[in-house]
């Protein structure tokens, strides 16, 4: 699994979270209706994933391209705020667009949780998982 991970072109893991959460937060009703019952504010902590699989994927990327070695604590809050600025890009968008969705400040904090917390456990997970102890 490592090895299949490890051949995809660069940054493809960032490419394809970035997409995945322009679908879900961008269009009006990106999921099927169902019958789940989620708790009020049950969106929030799918923000907070969302953005640190965000950062997740783009540490990943930035590891490999940097040659499987950690990456300094500047390109980690690089990271932090290239995933925050994007957070915030997206609620601006929504109340924009008008489709429905609305741009929500406490969705913004909810990625910010999301990210700082990823941004902190990131390297830890590729380095336990991904990098071969020499």
């Amino acid at each position: 699994m490592k090895r299949f991970l490890m051949r995809a072109p660069a940054w493809t893991y960032t490419i394809i979270v970035t997409g995945v959460i322009i679908y879900l937060t961008l269009f009006p009703h990106p999921l099927p209706d169902n019958d789940i019952r989620w708790w009020e504010h049950s969106d929030k902590l799918v923000h907070a994933l969302m953005f640190g699989g965000f950062v997740g994927a783009f540490t990943y990327d930035s590891i490999r391209n940097n040659g499987m070695q950690l990456l300094p604590v500047r390109k980690v809050l690089i990271i932090g705020i290239v995933a925050t600025l994007f957070g915030g890009a997206i609620e601006v968008i929504q109340e924009m667009m008008k489709i429905g969705r609305t741009g929500d400040l406490y969705d913004l904090l909810a990625d910010f949780v999301g990210i700082l917390f990823f941004s902190l456990v990131s390297q830890w997970i590729v380095k336990r998982w991904f990098i071969p102890k020499s």
